[in-house]
């Protein structure tokens, strides 16, 4: 009842600003439109050139250090000495295929990827018939573009090279514009030739950017690119910024040096649409002057009483609950019907978003800790009992030390599977320790016939891993890969890969597809109790994948998969 009388004495704000908008729509739009004529109409033919000016600036900024950039990747092939390595092995034992696969690897991997080229071909002189020619990858189904070259760029580079030092060189062929340089050895001599297909679009792209451009055209050294009908000499010798009132139209002509080349920029901009928008509004500036002053007071009072207060309440209210405070009560209601409800229904949702997040919390909590707690008790007690045996075999063989290291390596294991220090995760370097107490145990049951290798990145020894998710692992390898073939070999690794922190086990025993399926089967496992019938070292896969699962998410855990060797454990981790 209360609610319904305050909503009925509430102002609509719906139709106040309704017939607010009604009443001055004129008002705002003129004084705006005035103020406008009056500050841009006296300036905008001066800041169209500064804006002009300064964003052509910045374009051809940016083109000499693309153009400098280009040039830099041309110079690789000197300064990394795999071209000359592999010619001079050629001159040697004659190989031309070694040759030809070296360079063109080598091309692939520097200019492949380099989007200010479409291409890169390289040759030797004393073989000008064989030429090593990569495209970039966006041209690389473009089949004619090597035959093209052949025909008609690789005879004008035959006759340019001859003339030239180790200095590069621009030429174009039909409107494709190239780069030239000579790879020289120690004694400066040339003993082969780098071309690049230059993609001007990408090099000069930002050059589009300028405001309001209508064309454009560049020039390096004697090459012009992008000029149709112009007076090349007037493009060349003369450099000038130059206004046209008339036609509203910026012309540019500049010229830059990169490491001796001369590069020549003319940009022309064409303003003229922004200066036809401009209306003319003497006719209404009398009118703007006596309405505009009381109906925008009236309009900004009104709209800052039932909208801006308001807003900002509810933008500060909002603003305290995302930096944790929930449950946030406004205490203070706005007088308008809409803004009134609203901030009800945000009192209510803060309240039950409060309840909702605490009740959410303490259950979300409690499963991942006695789920955490229920996977990591579990121990094996098969494995238990065949090192008990061990022991006590030893104890009637030998009587010596390995007595006294294998209780070491057996207390380690306990003592890693109590988790004493209710501690889910260790430090990597002290879960290889579980790792090699384990194998240490299982060395006296196989001895020689057991080899392990570990590939190991020092660096990542300190990550937090979760307790016991290795030892597992290597449990079941030896069971289903080692046990079964009375010998065998393992290998351990650890590395980091995009960002993950990778734990591998790998045996030497094939991954037949039924014990694949089985395994898949195992590790997609959402909940339930265990199988009798499963073997212990399947319980223990599920064990560390539902761990590694509830502690990380969906995106981590472990995978079993057929390699080269035989059989493939990958467990994949947070890089900490």
């Amino acid at each position: 009842m209360v609610s319904q009388v305050q909503k009925k004495k509430g102002t609509s704000l719906k139709w106040g600003l309704i017939g607010l908008i009604c009443a001055c729509w004129i008002m705002p739009i003129v004084l705006i439109l005035l103020i406008s004529s009056a500050m841009i109409r006296s300036n905008l033919e001066r800041q169209i050139a500064d804006v002009v000016s300064a964003s052509a600036q910045n374009a051809i900024e940016l083109s000499q250090r693309r153009i400098e950039s280009i040039m830099e990747a041309s110079k690789k092939t000197s300064y990394d000495t795999t071209i000359r390595d592999a010619y001079n092995k050629y001159q040697k034992d004659g190989d031309h295929v070694m040759l030809y696969d070296t360079v063109t690897k080598y091309l692939l991997n520097q200019y492949r990827y380099e989007d200010h080229f479409k291409a890169s071909c390289l040759f030797f002189v004393d073989q000008p018939d064989v030429t090593y020619y990569v495209p970039q990858r966006a041209y690389a189904g473009a089949v004619n573009m090597s035959y093209i070259y052949r025909e008609q760029v690789q005879p004008v580079v035959l006759e340019l090279y001859k003339s030239m030092g180790t200095e590069i060189r621009f030429f174009t062929v039909e409107d494709d514009v190239y780069m030239i340089r000579n790879i020289v050895d120690r004694n400066y001599k040339t003993y082969a030739v780098f071309v690049n297909e230059l993609s001007t679009d990408a090099i000069f792209q930002n050059l589009s950017s300028v405001v309001w451009l209508e064309t454009v055209a560049v020039g390096l050294d004697n090459v012009v690119t992008g000029l149709a009908d112009y007076d090349r000499s007037l493009f060349y010798n003369t450099e000038y910024e130059q206004y046209d009132k008339q036609t509203g139209r910026y012309t540019i002509n500049t010229v830059r040096r990169v490491e001796g080349h001369t590069v020549w920029y003319s940009l022309v901009s064409n303003g003229t649409q922004l200066l036809d928008e401009m209306p003319d509004f003497r006719r209404i500036a009398l009118l703007i002057v006596l309405l505009s002053v009381p109906l925008l007071i009236l309009m900004i009072g009104m709209f800052t009483r039932h909208v801006t207060r308001p807003v900002e309440m509810l933008i500060g209210a909002s603003r305290r609950v995302t930096e944790g405070e929930m449950g946030y009560q406004m205490e203070k209601l706005p007088s308008s019907r809409e803004f009134h409800s609203l901030t009800e229904q945000f009192n209510l949702m803060s309240s039950r978003l409060k309840q909702q997040f605490e009740r959410i919390f303490m259950e979300q909590r409690a499963l991942q800790d006695s789920r955490i707690k229920a996977l990591q008790s579990q121990i094996n007690p098969h494995f238990l009992n065949n090192t008990l045996e061990i022991i006590n075999w030893e104890a009637r063989m030998c009587g010596n030390k390995n007595i006294s290291d294998m209780i070491e390596a057996l207390s380690t294991m306990l003592n890693a599977a109590m988790a004493r220090d209710d501690q889910p995760t260790v430090p990597l370097e002290e879960e290889l320790a579980y790792v090699d107490a384990y194998l240490y145990i299982i060395a006296m049951r196989y001895g020689k016939r057991l080899k392990v290798e570990r590939e190991l990145d020092e660096s990542l020894l300190g990550a937090m891993v979760p307790r016991l998710i290795m030892q597992p692992i290597v449990e079941n390898a030896i069971e289903h890969g080692v046990a079964s073939h009375s010998s065998g070999a393992i290998v351990l690794r650890v590395y980091s890969e995009n960002g993950l922190l990778c734990l591998e086990v790998e045996n030497d025993s094939p991954l037949e597809a039924a014990d694949e399926q089985a395994i898949n089967e195992l590790l997609d496992w959402s909940g339930g109790a265990y199988s009798q019938e499963q073997s212990p070292g399947s319980i223990g896969i599920r064990n560390v994948n539902e761990r590694i699962k509830i502690l990380y998410g969906p995106d981590c855990g472990l995978s079993v998969s057929s390699s080269e060797m035989g059989t493939l454990a990958k467990i994949v981790l947070p890089d900490q």
